[in-house]
């Protein structure tokens, strides 16, 4: 019988790594304690998790069973870009063009860094999605709740137009 519990590891980093990035063997002994590995492999975990799981998931089942199924997560699987910005974004919330112009792709990207890690954890970013979506969509007429008996979600409240699925 097979363990459903068992984790097969996907990525992994390790101080050698670091000298595809350009870090000195100098650099990488002085700068990369065990605590900076951790935090760096966490950081990969939950940048990986919102970014690029699933369609890499459904891609490796493809090649390794030559298994083409759809499932739920193909139908629902399109992305939805939250957190962007460019140039135009930055002078949008009053940054002058002079200063936007004079930024470089380090800047743009240390930024980006610093938008990401404004969620400490993947469940920040998951309670905040939540409560948007829970007012967006009562507001528009729709209501449920879960039933923990059957272990599932159930609608209570639907706008007019949608009638209940057979």
């Amino acid at each position: 019988m097979n363990d459903w519990e068992k984790e097969f590891p996907v990525a992994r980093i390790s101080r050698y790594s670091l000298t595809s990035f350009g870090y000195t063997q100098h650099e990488i002994e002085t700068m990369f304690s065990d605590d900076v590995m951790e935090q760096i492999a966490s950081k990969m975990r939950k940048l990986y998790a919102l970014s690029v799981y699933i369609p890499h998931v459904r891609q490796s089942i493809a090649e390794v069973l030559s298994d083409t199924r759809k499932t739920n997560v193909d139908q629902y699987g399109k992305s939805y870009t939250v957190l962007s910005f460019n140039r135009i974004s930055l002078q949008c919330v009053g940054v002058p063009p002079e200063v936007t112009g004079s930024l470089t792709e380090e800047d743009l990207e240390t930024m980006c860094h610093f938008l990401i890690n404004w969620y400490a954890k993947p469940s920040d970013f998951t309670e905040v999605l939540r409560h948007t979506v829970n007012a967006y969509l009562t507001g528009k007429g729709w209501e449920w709740g879960y039933d923990e008996e059957l272990e599932a979600f159930h609608i209570t409240r639907r706008p007019g137009g949608y009638e209940e699925n057979s």
